[in-house]
């Protein structure tokens, strides 16, 4: 937490004069037990300035990221008064959100996140297919990365693949139930 502030106090600095800070951060439990993540959690919500959330993190591969379980992560939030959660993955290298865990799991993560008055982001390599697939489960945003970058996760965002994405993404959302 406190090198998650840190960073960012260093990111304000270096904005130009009368820029706000980031609206978001966001901090994943990666090697913590629910016990350790949600203390720093605490820690981070209350070192950012004004007007910055924090987004807490759960990793449908929490066996790999060695922390807890997506639903422990999701009720710490609650509990601590957080607003947002994104579920994603840890591993950059292993399966997508939808292979790592199928679409029931993602779907309870869903009603869970709902009944807890939570806003949730799911990422994690999300085809166009499966980011479609997120919003008609509930996710209300959708993290993408490597749909719409060419030459993989660190290429280049490519304008064509994001149109395709967002008109695949908008005909679901406009479609009749």
């Amino acid at each position: 937490a406190e090198q998650i502030a840190g960073h960012l106090e260093d990111v304000c600095v270096r904005l130009a004069a009368g820029q706000p800070p980031p609206v978001a951060v966001k901090a994943g439990p990666g090697r913590l037990s629910a016990n350790c993540w949600s203390g720093a959690f605490q820690r981070l919500r209350a070192a950012l300035p004004p007007g910055t959330e924090a987004v807490a993190v759960a990793y449908a591969d929490w066996e790999r990221a060695g922390s807890a379980r997506p639903e422990v992560i999701l009720a710490a939030v609650a509990e601590a008064g957080g607003h947002s959660l994104l579920i994603d993955t840890f591993d950059k290298s292993g399966p997508g959100l939808f292979d790592a865990v199928g679409v029931e799991v993602i779907a309870a993560w869903v009603g869970q996140a709902e009944r807890a008055g939570l806003r949730l982001a799911l990422a994690g390599r999300l085809s166009a297919a499966e980011v479609v697939e997120a919003f008609r489960l509930g996710g209300g945003i959708i993290g993408v990365r490597t749909a719409v970058c060419t030459g993989g996760r660190h290429g280049l965002v490519d304008g064509q693949l994001v149109a395709k994405l967002a008109a695949a993404a908008q005909a679901h959302l406009v479609a009749p139930p």
